[in-house]
C-alpha cells in the first residue's frame, strides 16, 4: 500500500515531523524498489513502523529495506519486526518541511501505525516569515485553503501564547500579512498557525532580540499588584485556574480570595501571596 499526498506540506493533529539536510544518491536498486510516500511537517514526534517479514521463513526479515528523510538515508535500525524513524535526532525545528520514504520489498509492506498526523493537507504553504526589532512580524505565504484566520503566537511562560489574529484572504497567489506585537525582555518568538477542523497547521518560528527594557518587578501592596512599567500578565490560582489575565503597570486582585497564586508577567514566572 502506497500512502502519497499530492500537497507539498501537510499539517498534523498531535503530530511528527522533520527536515534536514543533504542527500544521499539512491541506489539502482530502490529506485525501482516500490515505497511507502509520506509528506508533512516536524511537530515534534517520531514515526512507529511495523515491519513484518518478508515471507513465511522467520530468517527472511523484513519488509522494509531502506529509510529516507528528506532525501536523506536514516541510520534508524530497520531489520526487526517493528521499528521506529527517530525525527527527534535529526535536528529539526517543528514546522519544517518533511518527506519521507520507507522503500520496502515487492511481496510485503510496512505499515506506519501513527500516519493520520502525515496525511491532511496544509492550509497554507509559508513563502517567508520574519520579525523586527521593533515586533513587526511579516509572513507570505500562498496556495491558502480558504479564508481562515491567521492566529499570532508568542512563546512566553514556557508555552505558546496567543497575541492576536489576522485575517485570511483564502487566496492560492501569494499573499501578504503584518502584525505588530508588543515585545518582552530578552527573546522574544513568535509563529503563526490557523486551525482547521482541530488541527492546527503552523509556520516555523522566528525570533528577534529585545535588549532596550528589563523585565519589569513586580510589587504586592494590599489588593494591588504594580509593576515598573507596562506588561502582559497572567495569574492562576493554585489549581492551575486562570484567574486574571490582562496588559497594564497595576493589577487590582481585590477579588481574588485569600492564599497563594503564581503571577505570570514579562517572560518570567512568580509567585505571590495575597493576604
Amino acid at each position: 500500500m502506497i500512502l502519497r499526498s499530492a500537497s507539498r506540506f501537510i499539517c498534523f493533529s498531535a503530530g511528527a515531523f522533520f527536515c534536514a539536510g543533504s542527500a544521499f544518491a539512491q541506489t539502482d536498486s530502490l529506485k525501482s524498489s516500490p515505497k511507502i510516500i509520506l509528506q508533512g511537517q516536524y511537530a515534534g514526534k517520531n514515526i512507529y513502523i511495523q515491519n513484518p517479514y518478508a515471507t513465511d521463513n522467520p530468517g527472511d526479515c523484513c519488509c522494509a529495506t531502506a529509510v529516507f528523510v528528506n532525501h536523506r538515508r536514516t541510520k534508524d535500525e530497520i531489520s526487526k519486526t517493528a521499528f521506529m524513524i527517530r525525527l527527534d535526532s535529526m535536528g529539526l525545528k517543528e514546522g519544517d518541511s518533511l518527506y519521507i520514504e520507507i522503500f520496502h520489498k515487492p511481496n510485503c509492506s510496512p505499515k506506519v501505525l501513527n500516519p493520520d498526523p502525515h496525511t491532511r493537507k496544509s492550509a497554507f504553504e509559508i513563502i517567508s516569515i520574519s520579525v523586527d526589532t521593533s515586533g513587526l512580524l511579516q509572513w507570505k505565504t500562498k496556495k491558502e485553503k480558504g479564508k481562515h484566520t491567521y492566529i499570532v503566537e508568542q512563546f512566553r511562560w514556557n508555552k505558546w501564547v496567543k497575541v492576536g489574529e489576522v485575517e485570511g484572504t483564502g487566496n492560492a497567489d501569494a499573499n501578504s500579512y503584518t502584525f505588530r506585537a508588543e515585545l518582552h525582555s530578552g527573546l522574544n518568538q513568535f509563529r503563526v498557525k490557523q486551525v482547521i477542523d482541530d488541527v492546527p497547521c503552523i509556520s516555523r518560528t522566528v525570533s528577534t532580540e529585545n535588549n532596550k527594557i528589563k523585565a519589569p518587578e513586580f510589587k504586592v501592596s494590599g489588593n494591588s499588584i504594580s509593576f515598573a512599567g507596562v506588561t502582559t500578565y497572567e495569574i492562576y490560582d493554585a489549581y492551575g485556574n486562570l484567574m486574571l489575565k490582562g496588559n497594564g503597570d497595576r493589577i487590582d486582585i481585590g477579588g481574588l480570595k485569600r492564599g497563594g497564586y503564581f503571577l505570570n508577567y514579562d517572560n518570567r514566572m512568580g509567585e505571590f501571596l495575597k493576604q
